[in-house]
């Protein structure tokens, strides 16, 4: 056996998985700028909430065409730096300067930005200038109701024709944010499949991989920890409006980005050789043909299905709490509102946190599959008490649903990433070569393919509700009822599928340490011949 072969057989010491999982942070934080889109361009702007699902879908299959194409030549590629860490590196700095520059130079015109500022205090202004008996622009309301009549096919139509309807300055700001996550998209493909193929590679073994994806969790969680407070943030009265404080926020997160891109590069190493027989037209797999063989991988089906289950019934749905909370819970006040999502994503951080160590203690005791069953059925739990949660008199209510739901969804992840890893040794088993570029890449292409949808339905979703931003807390009969349904009941019966699929999984921890000794075996014999 070969110094080479030994290395690689080897897991990576503590040191580098650590600086391997800072990356996760600055990548983490880019994803953060696709999650506050449509709850910025919604409030601030009053942007139909369709259209911004639009803006994020296009992105998403921007996403499943560029990542692919990104997987195979990282995977392929040839340089004294790696296959990986040169395109780590370019696509995190590009990543941090587009990110700072899309809010910065956001045109929106003449278009009326909301302040951010209370309703209360114009409210009780205006009765103290008027007597009582004036004060009946209540009778106002109707105009909400009767829209909220209308059927859902109509009112969703109606969200589909309101590009058509809107004004220049607002289809200029939808077709700029159009290119602008384009482009931001585009950087962060050349930053991350590279960048999870590496995390793949560091450690060969099935619980080495597990530490690699609990490591880089852990700096994710970082993120996560920041995510909830983005919105409160922007909110706050220190700005005039939220464009103000995103764009303040980007800059700040454009820093750590490249900061944490030059840490990654600097003392992350690459340790697989993907060194099968010199390639010839007998043995190489090219592009089509490797993406066929990744579709055929029953295993890495499996794997998809579950992905797909968890990002259609968080996704579609998450965003409905965000306006929940500010309208319905906080009757309007949108610090309110905003700053009780950030305290509960703050203790979901702290919770999801605290279980990285308890889930890969789970996944050793009992198996990564059994493990990944226990966190399932705390997100459905969880999901199912947010129709409980979601209480006007009672907020404090929703400070048990982390407890259930974000340490399920935590570990649920962790888990999943994990399994990943593992598919990668079957398909060397079976084809001979190394592909987790292109595994990864397949499996965000199938993901961003359907998530392009998922946006779309968010906000269909929304939009079918009868929603109207600018009604605030007026909404028709109805609404708010349908948007806590399809928040809490809904999703726990979609998370209840995943539960069918993981019945009688196979790849458990002794299947896999044979399929480690197989290919340790056929390495040795390969170096020998």
């Amino acid at each position: 056996m070969t110094e080479e072969t030994k290395i690689e057989q080897q897991d990576a010491p503590r040191k580098e998985v650590i600086c391997y999982g800072v990356g996760g942070l600055g990548n983490q934080l880019c994803m953060n700028f696709f999650y506050i889109v449509s709850p910025i361009l919604i409030i601030a702007l009053h942007i139909n909430p369709l259209l911004v699902g639009l803006i994020i879908a296009l992105k998403t299959l921007w996403d499943g065409v560029t990542d692919p194409v990104m997987a195979y030549i990282s995977d392929n590629a040839k340089s004294k730096r790696g296959r990986r860490r040169p395109f780590i590196l370019g696509g995190g700095l590009s990543m941090s300067v587009i990110f700072m520059l899309i809010w910065l130079f956001l045109p929106t015109g003449d278009i009326q930005i909301e302040p951010n500022e209370k309703p209360e205090p114009v409210i009780e202004q205006v009765a103290a200038e008027q007597p009582v008996e004036t004060e009946k622009p209540a009778a106002e309301k109707p105009a909400p109701k009767q829209a909220g009549r209308k059927s859902v096919w109509t009112k969703t139509a109606e969200g589909f024709g309101a590009f058509g309807e809107s004004t220049e300055a607002e289809r200029t700001v939808i077709l700029y944010m159009i290119f602008a996550t384009l482009l931001l998209a585009t950087a962060q493909t050349v930053f991350s499949v590279p960048y999870y193929a590496l995390g793949i590679e560091l450690s060969p073994s099935y619980h080495g991989r597990t530490q690699v994806v609990a490591w880089r969790a852990a700096f994710q969680q970082i993120a996560g920890l920041i995510n909830p407070w983005i919105l409160p943030f922007c909110m706050l009265p220190f700005f005039a409006n939220a464009i103000r404080g995103i764009t303040a926020f980007s800059m700040i997160a454009a820093g750590i980005m490249a900061l944490t891109t030059v840490l990654l590069f600097r003392f992350s190493k690459e340790r697989t050789h993907a060194a099968p027989p010199k390639r010839t037209d007998a043995n190489h797999i090219g592009i089509f043909k490797s993406i066929g063989l990744t579709l055929r991988n029953v295993h890495f089906l499996k794997i998809l299905v579950l992905y797909l289950i968890f990002q259609f019934s968080i996704g579609i749905f998450m965003q409905l709490g965000i306006f929940l909370n500010i309208y319905y819970v906080f009757d309007g006040d949108k610090l309110g509102g905003a700053a009780m999502t950030g305290k509960i994503g703050t203790l979901g951080w702290a919770l999801g946190f605290a279980a990285i160590p308890l889930i890969t203690w789970m996944c050793k005791k009992v198996g990564k599959h059994n493990a990944l069953r226990a966190a399932i059925v705390l997100m459905i739990i969880g999901s199912a008490l947010k129709w409980y949660a979601i209480n006007p008199d009672h907020p404090e209510y929703q400070y048990i649903l982390p407890f259930f739901f974000s340490l399920g969804i935590s570990s649920v992840y962790t888990v999943l990433s994990t399994l990943m890893a593992d598919v990668t040794d079957v398909d060397e088993l079976a084809t001979g070569t190394r592909r987790e570029g292109m595994f990864g890449a397949v499996m965000a292409f199938m993901m961003k393919g359907m998530g392009s949808l998922q946006f779309i339905a968010a906000g269909a979703v929304l939009v079918a509700t009868g929603f109207n931003a600018e009604a605030g807390t007026a909404q028709a009969d109805g609404v708010f009822l349908w948007m806590r349904i399809l928040y809490s009941i809904v999703p726990a019966v979609m998370l209840s599928t995943a539960l069918l699929v993981l019945h009688n999984y196979p790849l458990t921890a002794a299947r896999m340490q044979e399929i480690k000794a197989e290919l340790a075996k056929r390495k040795t014999e390969g170096t020998a011949s």
